[in-house]
């Protein structure tokens, strides 16, 4: 008899343990870059933990109020009980890039998991675009980025189309947070151009602020795309990489 009540509690705990939830996810860290202005898709990334494996990979859903000029994002993950034997605590960090889209000019407000536990708010504060089409061949199509926290040395690995590109300068945009915008802008300096991809490495002194734990990257691509690596100022015997 008592064999057999065991064998019901432990049938019955993992029932219970295979009945899934949809629960805020912790996220320890928002990052707005600037530097979008009205014809961009504006994007932010944000960090997190799951508390175990068996919390799935986040699912991000996001809502914009245009009237108010207030953006809803929702971080929520897949999650089983807690007193499962089969989800021992062990923390899984993420990163994820949030795709907002095309905003209007102003300020607007960003809101995580709002009313919940789990809540964070920033803002976003967005320019005019000077031009009614995308910005696709304003910037050098990045590839990979790299960045030596002792050197204070920023590579930005990436491909020119044609050889009547060159890259003109590289502007950098601090949120004066965790936040640095590198734009890196490209110039025609010829009319004839005939398509010829190029490798190209562009190296750029960069010295990021060490008071937070974490410092966002977001490097500007061409066609709307981006790159973004999150700097552990912590360590300084690390760098990313290639």
């Amino acid at each position: 008899m008592n064999i057999l009540l065991m064998l019901l509690a432990t049938f019955s705990l993992a029932s219970n343990a295979k009945v899934p939830n949809l629960e805020p996810t912790d996220i320890d860290s928002v990052f707005t870059p600037k530097g979008f202005d009205s014809n961009d898709n504006v994007e932010i990334v944000v960090t997190g933990w799951l508390p175990n494996k068996c919390h799935t990979t986040p699912i991000i859903t996001v809502s914009n109020n245009e009237y108010k000029k207030e953006i809803n994002i929702q971080v929520v993950s897949t999650a089983y009980r807690d007193s499962s034997p089969f989800c021992p605590p062990n923390v899984v960090p993420f990163k994820s890039v949030i795709e907002i889209g095309k905003l209007d000019m102003g300020l607007h407000d960003v809101y995580i998991n709002r009313n919940t536990r789990f809540n964070k708010n920033s803002s976003l504060f967005i320019t005019k675009a000077l031009s009614h089409s995308i910005d696709n061949d304003k910037y050098l199509s990045v590839d990979k980025v790299k960045y030596d926290i002792n050197d204070r040395e920023l590579k930005i690995k990436g491909y020119i189309r044609s050889d009547c590109f060159e890259v003109d300068k590289v502007n950098i945009i601090s949120d004066k947070e965790n936040t640095y915008s590198v734009l890196p802008i490209m110039k025609k300096t010829k009319d004839f151009c005939p398509m010829k991809m190029t490798p190209i490495v562009h190296k750029r002194h960069l010295s990021i602020g060490l008071e937070q734990n974490k410092v966002l990257l977001h490097i500007r691509s061409a066609n709307g795309n981006s790159v973004n690596k999150i700097i552990d100022t912590g360590n300084k015997f690390s760098s990313t990489m290639f």
